[in-house]
Order: structure tokens, then sequence, then C-alpha cells
């Protein structure tokens, strides 16, 4: 986003069809995707960036893997020096930063444009609601446990670019497991849990497990209000 590009993020879970029609609805130019996935992407046509894996010979530029079209992998691509080129001389904050797309639960599945300075305003709130600007005062950054996807608004806007900002360490989990997260805050002593409400539930359902199990004490949990 920061030399002009537009990021539109899907599910890892979404079927090929639906993966196609954001494709065609968006119109990218670049696929940035794990191997897992790339079945996914068969038949469309779209240069792949693979990521987590090696840039082998049957994986290298121009290769056809199952019809899928991979050019590069993310490890080459930060390799490589930087040159001067930018995909726009200047961004400006009303300018296009992400087309993000909706699930689709109540109709079509429909592409939402944020501008750079909504994803600016969102960091901010973010900052500020977690006082991460006083973090240094405060006994220095805090520690996150990545629960949520990042695909999705609120995984983009805290994980990916918010929370980075103010100097906080985030824990970045496999998947979405009880044990691994409950096990990641006691390992990396995170200060902060965000959550969705149907994973506060079951962590309240279970507290007094989690107690004799998990040394949970430096986490603060924040999300949204279970009624």
């Amino acid at each position: 986003m920061s030399p002009g590009a537009i990021i539109t993020t899907t599910n890892p879970f979404n079927t090929t069809q639906e993966i196609r029609k954001q494709i065609t609805d968006s119109k990218p130019v670049l696929a940035f995707t794990t191997h897992s996935l790339l079945p996914k992407f068969a038949g469309m046509n779209l240069p792949i960036v693979l990521i987590g894996e090696g840039h082998d010979s049957e994986s290298g530029p121009g290769a056809n893997v199952s019809r899928v079209k991979i050019v590069s992998s993310l490890e080459n691509m930060m390799k490589k020096e930087p040159n001067d080129s930018r995909v726009k001389d200047r961004v400006c904050q009303d300018d296009t930063a992400t087309l993000l797309y909706s699930s689709g639960t109540t109709g079509a599945s429909k592409g939402m444009v944020l501008s750079h300075r909504n994803l600016i305003a969102m960091i901010q709130k973010i900052l500020g609601h977690f006082k991460l600007e006083e973090a240094e005062s405060r006994g220095g950054p805090h520690t996150f446990v990545c629960s949520v996807p990042m695909f999705h608004i609120y995984g983009l806007a805290a994980f990916s670019t918010g929370l980075l900002t103010s100097g906080s360490t985030i824990v970045v989990l496999s998947k979405l497991d009880m044990q691994e997260m409950l096990s990641a805050i006691a390992r990396y002593r995170a200060t902060y849990l965000p959550l969705v409400s149907p994973i506060l539930v079951a962590l309240t359902n279970n507290a007094d497990v989690i107690r004799e199990k998990y040394d949970i004490g430096t986490c603060r949990i924040a999300g949204a209000t279970v009624v």
C-alpha cells in the first residue's frame, strides 16, 4: 500500500468459484498465496508469488504448476535490492488502499473501498483504545496474540498495520486453536488478547480448567461485548 498498490484480501476457505468471482470483480495483477492454496487459482491466468515456499526449478518464474503461473517467491523478492520505481509518484490520503469483500452471508459478496485516510483513522483509534502511544511510560510495548483472521478488516487494521506502528509484538497463530492460543499467552507473556464473542464465551465456560493448566495472568482481554 505504501507505494500506491491496492490490496484485496480473500478468505483461504473460500471456494475456487468465490475466489474467481473476486478476481473477476477486482481485476488484480498479482496474487500472493501459499503452495497449499495453489489449486484454487488453477486456470485463472494470474501471476502468483509463493509465500513460505522455496523458489526451486519446478516452481520458478514462468513455471506452470497445475495451470498456475508462479513468477517468484516472497523469499526471493526479499533478497533483491529495492529500486526507485513506484506504482505511483505520490500517494494521497483519499487514494484507495484496500478493496475488502463481504462474506456474502446476506447476498452476493461485495467489495468495499477503504482509502488510506480510512486506515489511518482506524489505526489511530486502535492506538488510542489500547493507549499504545503511552506504552513507553507504562513499561514498554505490549505483546498481542493475533486471534482473528488478517484478511478481515479487524485483523488487517489491528494486527497487519495498527499495532505494528506502536512497536508492539504480534504473536501469530498457525490457526485458531484454543490450546495453541493459551499456550502462546503463557509462553510469550502476552499482555493483550483481542477476541470475538464466541471465543470469549468458551474461555469463560472453561475458566477453572484454564486457570489450572495455563498461566495467563499477564493478559487482558479486549473485544466485542457479549450480550
